[in-house]
């Protein structure tokens, strides 16, 4: 059970039976025979129908054994199953993010928001109420019987207080003392019955039972009770009926035989009902008339809960109660779940036919979109790395029969992940207007100085262009090139130049995300290390802390060093992205731009070249 922890799961396995192994191996089975069925199978075999197979590297799979493959592939499975499962563990949460905007999306473009995703309690507002007793339509102004039975007095129905009865029960009985064993009481409204013993349809049972006001609308905060129910200020968890005359004159008549106390005889909970009846609830009140009614309040829904809830994965902590996501089987509620909002039921018993098959039409639309979604997702996470992967081969002149897709793949992924987390860095940070940011961006252009612009743009085209160039070049005359190439003495590349600025343009920005991580440190791999092995870095804040401290020299003179993120490279790219995003003018100098980075650069590959 994914709720429960596992602290020995392979000890657990050896102490169960063999018929539970088997269950739990053929649940098991279906659900990923299920999963792969619909994500993979189904997805895969409309892709080839559609003729795009070979548009998709996954389905044209290139593969380069260095050793035997009955020991290279073994080993890579193994290495792919571990990083899958760590990046899994390490991103689940912005998975579930992503899901849940997508679930928002996609149920307000259909109209199912409040049918399908859970809202808190904003307030509750006032719908009616209803009399619990009425008077029979013959009375008499004495206080003479009537024929059967009953007298047209203003009190309520009798009955004996129990002292096992909880506080949170509510009677719905105060009968003066001269009234305490009369017969000749108001009867109950059959209503209040009929609603204990649970309608079908408790929503249009309440609407079409009540009075409902004329005036404007009243609201009611709601009060928080500490298992997160939102209930109304003084009301209780339920209100309890008097019992009918036949049933309490039963219950007189054992106490007058033995003696005790009636409520030892009173069934305490045949005539109770909870305040809380699906989108309602319910409050006893006594009017200035002295009429006793029950007020019926509704809840307004508030703003849609995020999903998923802080520590929701922390299987120590405890069960849905401490962790805040839903329950599973008989686990108890969470203060969260508690607190959700009456859902509208998906389809109403009052629709017709019609109605009926608009929803469902919609449900259908929305699941239809979901798998669409996923697999669409699930496309691009395999084929993008992949494709990005083989490019980064390419670019290093790999011959195709040398291209290995799970090295490929890896490469790919090293990629993409550190793009992604800065795209939605971005995307949070401006709420995903792409267009508000644009104007922003546009408008804070300014003409700068002849002299600050000029040293931007050779700045750009030395970082872009000369150096890649050169880069290139060493690395096509050191790995690429053979001898017989120098041996005939020529000495252009001709139609080579793209993949020469490409492949340099590539060694120098992985060299400039190098530096930022500090990868050419001893720390990194160290943290790194850490990380594969107990799933978490340690010293990341004491790292950050030392990030932030600038290295002096035995002079006190501060040392602008190039790795970490106030390094050299990384303070090219501010000014970089401060002039473009910002238009900060203010901050291009020479030495931040050519004497601290492009000069060095230079120096070192033209000498390397020479």
């Amino acid at each position: 059970r994914p709720q429960e922890p596992q602290p020995d799961l392979l000890g657990n396995l050896l102490h169960e039976n063999g018929v539970t192994h088997a269950k739990r191996m053929l649940l098991s089975f279906a659900i990923y025979a299920a999963l792969l069925l619909v994500h993979v199978w189904l997805p895969s075999k409309l892709i080839i129908i559609a003729g795009a197979a070979d548009w998709l590297p996954i389905l044209r799979p290139k593969f380069w054994y260095l050793l035997s493959p009955r020991i290279q592939i073994p080993f890579e499975l193994l290495c792919f199953h571990l990083t899958m499962l760590g990046f899994l563990e390490k991103y689940k949460n912005e998975i579930g993010g992503m899901q849940h905007s997508w679930l928002l999306f996609v149920s307000r473009m259909m109209g199912l928001t409040n049918k399908l995703l859970p809202r808190t309690i904003e307030r509750f507002v006032f719908v009616g109420h209803r009399p619990i007793f009425f008077k029979k339509e013959e009375k008499r102004e004495t206080g003479d019987h009537h024929e059967d039975g009953l007298t047209a007095t203003t009190g309520s129905n009798s009955t004996i207080d129990s002292p096992a009865i909880e506080k949170g029960v509510e009677k719905c009985f105060a009968p003066p003392s001269s009234l305490r064993h009369s017969r000749d009481l108001d009867e109950v409204d059959p209503f209040w019955y009929e609603l204990a013993a649970g309608p079908d349809d408790v929503v249009n049972f309440i609407e079409e039972g009540i009075e409902k006001p004329t005036d404007k609308p009243r609201y009611e905060l709601a009060r928080n009770k500490r298992d997160g129910h939102r209930v109304l200020i003084g009301s209780r968890a339920f209100i309890r009926l008097p019992l009918p005359f036949q049933e309490q004159d039963m219950v007189d008549r054992k106490r007058r035989r033995s003696g005790k106390d009636s409520a030892t005889f009173e069934p305490s909970t045949k005539h109770m009902f909870p305040t809380a009846q699906g989108p309602f609830r319910l409050r006893r009140k006594t009017l200035e008339n002295g009429e006793m009614v029950i007020q019926v309040w509704r809840e307004v829904p508030g703003q849609l809960i995020s999903r998923p809830p802080e520590g929701w994965d922390d299987l120590g902590a405890g069960g849905a109660e401490v962790q805040g996501r839903w329950a599973w089987a008989r686990e108890k509620h969470s203060v969260v779940e508690n607190s959700v909002a009456h859902r509208e039921p998906l389809f109403h018993k009052r629709g017709g036919y019609l109605s009926h098959f608009v929803l469902f039409l919609k449900s259908l639309v929305v699941a239809v979109l979901s798998w669409f979604m996923i697999s669409v997702l699930l496309c691009l996470g395999m084929n993008v790395p992949l494709a990005l992967g083989r490019t980064v081969l390419y670019l290093l002149r790999f011959t195709n029969e040398r291209i290995h897709d799970p090295a490929a793949f890896g490469i790919g992924l090293i990629i993409v992940t550190p793009a992604l987390r800065t795209l939605s860095g971005v995307a949070a940070r401006n709420r995903g207007l792409i267009w508000d940011a644009w104007k922003r961006m546009t408008s804070s252009i300014r003409l700068p100085p002849i002299g600050k612009l000029s040293l931007f743009v050779g700045s750009v085209a030395l970082w872009f262009l000369v150096i890649p160039m050169l880069a290139g070049t060493w690395y096509h005359l050191l790995f690429v090139k053979s001898s017989a190439w120098f041996a005939e003495g020529e000495t252009q590349f001709g139609q080579e130049v793209m993949w020469v600025l490409g492949c340099g343009t590539l060694l120098l920005n992985v060299f400039a995300a190098m530096c930022y991580v500090k990868a050419f440190s001893k720390a990194y791999w160290v943290r790194a290390i850490q990380f594969l092995v107990e799933g978490e870095d340690g010293n990341a804040n004491q790292q950050q802390n030392n990030d932030d401290e600038p290295a002096r020299d035995s002079e006190g003179v501060v040392v602008v060093p190039w790795q970490g993120k106030h390094g050299r490279v990384a303070s090219f790219f501010d000014v970089l992205y401060g002039v473009v995003y910002r238009g900060d003018w203010g901050r291009v100098d020479s030495t931040r731009l050519i004497h601290q980075v492009v000069e060095p650069l230079l120096l070192n590959i033209i000498t390397s070249l020479v």
